[in-house]
């Protein structure tokens, strides 16, 4: 796919190009952000959801604080209740190791249709509180699912998504490669070089370190990712419509990714 991107864009080497696209504060990262979420608001919700997502349902999005700096972005959810809205969180401590091209995926992931739209539905609903609370495999499996509604019309936008899936695909070797096999940082950290050039030193070092603390985490992303794709696709096969899926999925509140599953089946 980077192939062909670089043969309809007329260049050699898309990284390079990519690289040069970074900002240079911290107010124009939050400015792109904010474009982007009504973007997110007004074009990809409405094509995929029931109904309308109102600017009072938007989350908020902030700067990282000195005490969380260690993170690059996350989402903070509201209350379980309802009451109120989650946070989207961007460290912007180095806005010029920041790509202007990541922020369009980026906020699919963590805003809408993903981790805000998933938590804000879920906890307007009258479900017991264990249905509300996420389960990693399904909530990051459903934000990375919505990585792939995004209308990708900038080919360096869709270059970051393709990037988003060889981190996600990287974190299944990794993780099992560090718990599993014993792996060294320096081979993780080669693994990433190869595969990821256009990240920095700063980020793979924070990665690497993510997934010792954390094992089994990085991985839910793509096996949450594949549940999703997997019952989605079976119930487009036989003729639903993709609102009423997503309808459906949402209303149903958070589970174990297996039940999920046997439920959709």
């Amino acid at each position: 796919e980077k192939d062909r991107l670089q043969n309809v864009l007329g260049i050699e080497n898309i990284e390079a190009e990519v690289k040069k696209n970074v900002f240079k504060d911290k107010k124009s990262v939050l400015n792109s952000l904010k474009q982007i979420q009504k973007d997110h608001q007004k074009n990809i919700y409405p094509k995929y959801f029931h109904g309308i997502f109102l600017d009072k349902d938007l989350y908020k999005i902030k700067s990282v604080t000195k005490e969380n700096k260690r993170y690059f972005a996350y989402y903070s959810p509201g209350d379980l209740k309802g009451n109120k809205n989650g946070e989207f969180y961007i460290n912007t401590f180095k806005p010029e190791i920041i790509n202007k091209h990541e922020l369009y995926v980026l906020s699919l992931h963590e805003g809408i249709p993903g981790h805000h739209l998933q938590i804000f539905v879920q906890n307007k609903l009258k479900l017991p509180d264990y249905l509300k609370l996420g389960d990693n495999t399904y909530s990051e499996g459903w934000a990375l699912y919505c990585e792939n509604l995004g209308d990708y019309k900038d080919d360096f936008d869709y270059y970051y998504k393709l990037q988003y899936e060889i981190l996600r695909s990287l974190r299944l070797i990794i993780d099992t490669g560090i718990h599993y096999y014993g792996w060294s940082y320096q081979k993780c950290f080669n693994l990433f070089r190869k595969y990821l050039p256009n990240y920095s030193d700063i980020q793979i070092d924070k990665a690497i370190l993510r997934y010792m603390n954390d094992p089994g985490q990085a991985i839910t992303y793509k096996i949450g990712e594949k549940a999703f794709l997997y019952t989605i696709n079976k119930l487009l096969q036989k003729g639903m419509d993709i609102k009423d899926i997503h309808h459906t999925i949402l209303n149903s509140g958070t589970m174990p990714i297996e039940f999920l599953v046997d439920f959709i089946n």
